[in-house]
């Protein structure tokens, strides 16, 4: 039953689910999230299933004012940093990093590959 419990593939679709959630909000985002749009990003943040950098991005992008909060920057540093974060988690790390009330064009089409 462990081996079922804590299975990579297991956690594969809730990232995947993650990933789209995550790209789909930054994709049009404008400033900060809508209010719909920040329920379901602290939803994401609080499940477990998700992988806890994938939790953190979504945490930093639901509380997003214009850009994220110093702390949430040096969390995404971190994030960043991790030999055990998924590519795409620190890929959304570096977009944040990076943002400033919207994404550019660059960033519009990485992310739009990720819907």
């Amino acid at each position: 039953m462990l081996v079922v419990v804590f299975s990579p593939s297991l956690f594969a679709a809730d990232n995947a689910s993650a990933t789209r959630m995550i790209a789909s909000v930054l994709v049009d985002l404008n400033h900060f999230p809508s209010e719909s749009e920040k329920t379901g990003l602290l939803a994401l943040a609080e499940d477990e299933g998700v992988g806890r950098a994938f939790r953190a991005v979504a945490n930093a992008l639901a509380n997003m004012q214009h850009a994220i909060s110093d702390s949430d920057k040096e969390i995404m540093g971190r994030i960043i940093a991790s030999d055990q974060a998924r590519p795409n988690a620190k890929l959304f790390a570096e977009i944040l990093l990076e943002f400033n009330h919207m994404a550019n064009e660059e960033t519009k089409s990485r992310l739009q590959n990720l819907l």
